[in-house]
């Protein structure tokens, strides 16, 4: 395993740097910035890096001007890894997170994470579990992520929600930021890296909110599974890991599948399903692989229960 860096000791209170990467969410980036602010945490600092939007951001923005804890610039920029590495570079806090610019903080959460950091000096990232809303803010459901290990992490029978995950600013740096090699994961591949760097430690309560909506890049469920499966090879930090780490991410490549590949038939899924068994037994056990997708022909086997079951049904109606 590769030996953990050091990282340098933290100030009494650390700063909080908030980046929020932003192109045309007008619409929702007041609640993302006023979720930062009303935090019972101080100091902290906003950076919105805005890709040149074309809709009400720039406007919403002004109005915080006189905002000392935000400072913002609009550009034209690469896309989402462009701009959080230009808010990692601008950063002068040691405790960082990147906010979507239609997500939130729930209250809290920067308390929280600091806490965290202060008890486990050696911690790199801290995380908790995630709650999801619609479009309009309403909330719909906690999803929780589950125990911590980097193993399941690397399986994908865990995760950290971008929303809930802080991390140390200057180790993020020295790992070289989000990779634009991968640009529908460069967040996952992150936690990936400070994971195998420093270790993490998981929140059990809800330190973020996500929107859910048509708009989002995670609904390129193509483009994200590609993106997914480049990193576990193209990854040369990834790569270098040892064998059980390398078997446990070819098994998250296989999971992913469920989510990010609905183009697959049955039958290859469940092939999947059984390679990610193979590579990483533990997952057998997880909540993240629905045990019946491992059955060979499941949804016609049960179309036949059911027609059976029906048709006895009705026999035995007087």
């Amino acid at each position: 395993m590769k030996a953990r860096c050091t990282l340098a000791r933290l100030p009494e209170n650390p700063r909080v740097s908030v980046i929020v990467p932003s192109f045309n969410q007008g619409r929702y980036i007041r609640q993302t910035l006023e979720s930062c602010l009303s935090q019972d945490y101080r100091p902290i600092e906003i950076l919105v890096i805005d890709g040149a939007s074309s809709d009400s951001t720039v406007t919403v923005l002004h109005d915080y001007d006189r905002v000392p804890e935000i400072r913002w610039q609009s550009e034209p920029d690469k896309g989402p890894v462009d701009a959080v590495n230009k808010g990692l570079a601008l950063a002068t806090g040691e405790i960082g997170l990147i906010q979507s610019a239609d997500d939130l903080s729930t209250s809290g959460a920067f308390l929280a994470a600091v806490e965290a950091f202060r008890t486990t000096p050696d911690v790199g990232l801290v995380y908790g579990d995630v709650e999801m809303m619609s479009k309009e803010g309403e909330p719909r459901q906690r999803i929780e992520t589950g125990a911590y290990s980097l193993l399941s992490l690397f399986a994908r029978c865990t995760w950290v929600p971008q929303p809930s995950g802080f991390f140390r600013v200057d180790l993020a740096r020295r790992l070289g930021g989000w990779d634009d090699r991968f640009p529908y994961c460069p967040d996952t591949e992150l936690w990936f890296r400070l994971a195998l760097s420093s270790r993490v430690r998981k929140l059990n309560r809800v330190l973020g909110r996500t929107r859910v909506h048509e708009a989002q890049r995670d609904q390129r469920k193509v483009e994200v599974y590609a993106s997914c499966e480049r990193m576990v090879r193209e990854s040369e930090m990834l790569a270098n890991s040892p064998l059980h780490c390398r078997m446990a991410l070819l098994a998250g490549v296989q999971l992913a599948k469920l989510r990010y590949n609905p183009g697959l038939t049955d039958r290859a899924l469940c092939r999947s399903l059984w390679k990610a068994v193979v590579l990483y037994p533990p997952c057998l056990l997880s909540p993240a692989l629905p045990k019946h997708r491992l059955v060979p022909r499941y949804f016609l086997l049960a179309g036949w229960a059911g027609a059976i079951r029906r048709r006895l049904w009705r026999k035995q109606k007087p």
